[in-house]
């Protein structure tokens, strides 16, 4: 057996297979959170085997004792970057439309560029293998993956979009093991890999019985989890007024960005405009005016001298993925105006009230127990909403057999309706398969 009976070979060796694994967690996780997240279509058998053996890679270069292969293969990576980067740069800026971070009409994207998605993704993926590898070989510093991890997909979930929840997860119980191991000296390298295998297995057991434990079908967000969330915004927005024209901030470069730093509007928003009569506001048909921009989530508009922000809930009863397909910088809608507050100068508008909700008469047009065809339109909280061809939104969880990256948004699908709730004003349905 030679070398491996020794105590310190198979102390590193543990450890190697410890830290592979671990890279493997964050690497494949985020990978896949952001390509369920941004409805990137690509083969994920692909992705999740050039991640193995990226991983690999990765865990092998970072634990030699000298770095300068692992600077090596850092420098290989750049160099294939830079020899295809005509080819490679229109599907850079294509993600960035994706993300946000750019904008759409900045470039276009075409079957030429199609066939340079994979490679492009692939290439992004040893570059994602190789920095987790540095931040968990050689860092250890388990907020550096996580702020990597969010950071990626932050621009998701502030469109509304919940990345794979097996995706997330995976990342999760890498960035926990490497917490847990944090006190571990890496001189003991058998007992700091024992102590990390640990650490992913009991990480992985908490996660399974946390998902088990909290139901997805029908999630409703605590009330502390709002008032916690209200309150942040409330900080940043306190913050971002000392140093910038918020006027101009919110009307142009956070919704372009897609970002709402606004109070949700059971707490109430303040117009920016002035008021000019105050009998102007009686309820009833008014006309909204100077729609001045769109983001994927909101909408600004200007209503009697007012610049409002119109979320999703605002302008229609069915789920929109993105208000940018629907809505254009320009038009005009029909709106009623349901309060003001003379004084705040706080006007409250609602293209909604102006249509007819599809909810009534639903429970007959789909009884209980009935299959539909449906379109995925939202991925919210662990629950997806899918807009059936009358208006129709239904709130579905999957069978059992189907995971969240199985479907993307857009997707038609098959639904069977199991429930109405009429307090709510809500249909529930499991999505049982693809169209």
């Amino acid at each position: 057996m030679g070398a491996l009976d020794n105590p310190k070979t198979g102390g590193r060796l543990l450890l190697l297979a410890a830290d592979f694994l671990t890279v493997l967690l964050l690497t494949a996780g985020t990978a896949l959170a952001f390509l369920s997240g941004y409805r990137v279509d690509v083969d994920l058998g692909a992705v999740i085997a050039f991640c193995v053996f990226a991983s690999a890679a990765a865990a092998v270069l970072h634990s030699l004792s000298r770095p300068w292969w692992a600077l090596a293969s850092a420098a290989v990576i750049a160099a294939v970057f830079r020899v295809i980067w005509e080819d490679a740069f229109p599907v850079l800026e294509w993600i960035g439309q994706k993300m946000n971070l750019l904008s759409r009409n900045s470039a276009g994207w075409s079957g030429k560029q199609e066939k340079w998605l994979m490679p492009v993704l692939l290439l992004l993926c040893a570059a994602l293998a190789w920095l987790m590898g540095w931040m968990t070989v050689r860092a250890r510093q388990w907020y550096l993956p996580a702020l990597l991890s969010f950071a990626l997909l932050l621009p998701a979930i502030q469109a509304g979009v919940l990345p794979a929840w097996g995706a997330m997860l995976a990342a999760f119980t890498g960035w926990g093991s490497l917490l847990l191991t944090a006190l571990y000296g890496r001189k003991d390298s058998g007992g700091l890999g024992r102590a990390r295998l640990l650490s992913l297995g009991g990480m992985l057991a908490l996660i399974l019985i946390l998902v088990m434990a909290l139901p997805r079908e029908g999630y409703l967000r605590p009330q502390w989890a709002t008032d916690a969330r209200n309150s942040l915004l409330r900080s940043v927005s306190d913050r971002m007024e000392r140093f910038f024209d918020m006027e101009t901030l919110n009307s142009v470069l956070l919704t372009e960005l897609g970002l709402d730093l606004s109070i949700p509007e059971e707490s109430g928003g303040t117009g920016t405009g002035a008021l000019n009569t105050a009998g102007a506001f009686g309820g009833g048909q008014s006309r909204v005016e100077n729609l001045l921009s769109v983001g994927p989530r909101r909408y600004l508009v200007e209503c009697y001298g007012h610049d409002i922000n119109l979320t999703q809930r605002e302008l229609r009863y069915t789920a929109i993925p993105d208000l940018r397909e629907e809505y254009h910088p320009g038009e005009e809608l029909e709106c009623v105006v349901t309060g003001f507050d003379p004084e705040k100068d706080d006007l409250q508008i609602s293209v909604k009230a102006t249509q007819s909700n599809p909810f009534d008469g639903a429970e007959q047009r789909h009884p209980v127990g009935s299959r539909r065809y449906a379109t995925i339109a939202g991925k919210y909280g662990g629950g997806v909403f899918c807009n059936l061809p009358d208006g129709t939104v239904c709130m579905c969880n999957y069978s059992y057999q189907h995971e969240d990256s199985d479907f993307m948004v857009g997707d038609t699908v098959i639904i069977l309706v199991q429930r109405f709730e009429e307090s709510k004003r809500q249909m529930y349905g499991k999505i049982m398969s693809k169209w």
